[in-house]
Formats: C-alpha cells, structure tokens, sequence
C-alpha cells in the first residue's frame, strides 16, 4: 500500500524535505497521481534504498550514487584590471565589499 511522505517520514524517521529531494533527483521511486500535488511512497521502495546504504552487506554498494566531475582550473583571472573568478561571488558578498572598500 502506497504511503504519503509526511507518513513516511515520521514512519522513517528521514525528513519530509529530504524524501522530497529524493524523488526529485529520482533516487527514490514515488507516484504522483494526476490532480493532487503529493507524491505517494511505496514502503518497499524506501526499504531498499535505506538497505542500499548499510554497510558491511553485499547490497549496500551506492551504485546510485555518482562520483563527482572534475573541474576545470578555477584559478582566478585578471581581466580589465580586476581579479574575475569563474566561480560567480554570493550576491550579498558584492554589498559587504562596496561597503568596505
């Protein structure tokens, strides 16, 4: 029987919020039904996502987990005079800065 996930999360013990991001990177199969909003659960589903991380077991290899990529250089670069990093800065960093300097 198909279970919601505030009653999967409490059953669990995972959050509500990182059941929704689960399903959301489709790591953990849930069922929307067309007109409601809510996403459904089978038990049997989260038990073997939850039996995929145990260790010291033959089945909790974390094949669905993804190495990460390896990024180009991020050294920072001069242009016009002033240091411009590929890696964009925290909006709120850019007042903090003016104010400062």
């Amino acid at each position: 029987m198909l279970k919601s996930v505030p009653a999967m999360a409490k059953a669990s013990g995972i959050s509500y919020w990182t059941l929704l991001r689960l399903i959301h990177e489709s790591k953990l199969p849930a069922v929307q039904i067309p007109g409601r909003r809510a996403y459904l659960i089978d038990p049997a589903d989260l038990d073997d996502f939850i039996e995929s991380f145990k260790t010291g077991t033959k089945t909790g290899t974390k094949s669905h987990i993804k190495a990460p990529k390896t990024t180009k250089n991020h050294s920072i670069k001069k242009i016009g005079g002033k240091s411009k990093s590929p890696i964009p800065e925290p909006y709120y960093l850019k007042f903090r800065r003016r104010a400062n300097g």
